[in-house]
């Protein structure tokens, strides 16, 4: 299962890309960085990067790799066992749940992590439990993730590691 972000920003886009199109089985959704490919291909003059990748990327991705990666789906959901594996990259799912404001939580964002730990740096498992306890401590959030189908969330856009269980009920 691929999460998003392969070929936006790297120069080696197009080996990335062809590595993922020769996978067998693979589940590959987009994620925001083949949203940029699209704003670019749309959109050519009306685009900041500030980096230069972007546009890079977008000019010297093979015609049949940027076709595959505009095609891309936003979601998919696997079933295994009876059991629902929900992927996005943009967590449409769960992002008013932790990201959106004022329900925003500060550890599950790459920037503010780095910020939060850079001087004090934690254990994976002291992480975890900051962030459970961070999603728990409000009851609205709580409400809504009981509202959630029971599954499995996948998710990529944060760009840090981390696995929580909940049990709504």
């Amino acid at each position: 299962m691929f999460l998003g972000d392969y070929a936006n920003g790297s120069i080696f886009g197009n080996e990335v890309t062809e590595a993922i199109r020769g996978l067998y089985n693979a589940v590959v959704i987009s994620g925001n960085h083949e949203g940029f490919l699209h704003w670019l291909k749309n959109n050519p003059t009306d685009f900041v990067d500030h980096s230069g990748l972007a546009v890079w990327s977008s000019k010297n991705l093979k015609p049949d790799n940027m076709n595959y990666l505009l095609g891309l789906p936003d979601t998919a959901v696997v079933s295994e066992n009876g059991l629902n594996i929900y992927l996005n990259h943009h967590l449409h799912q769960i992002k008013d749940v932790f990201f959106t404001f004022p329900n925003f939580i500060k550890p599950m964002h790459s920037v503010i992590f780095r910020e939060m730990f850079e001087e004090s740096p934690v254990s994976h498992n002291d992480f975890l439990r900051i962030a459970h306890d961070s999603v728990l401590s409000d009851p609205s959030r709580v409400d809504r993730l009981k509202s959630l189908p029971d599954g499995i969330y996948l998710f990529g856009h944060s760009h840090i590691q981390f696995h929580m269980e909940f049990e709504g009920n």
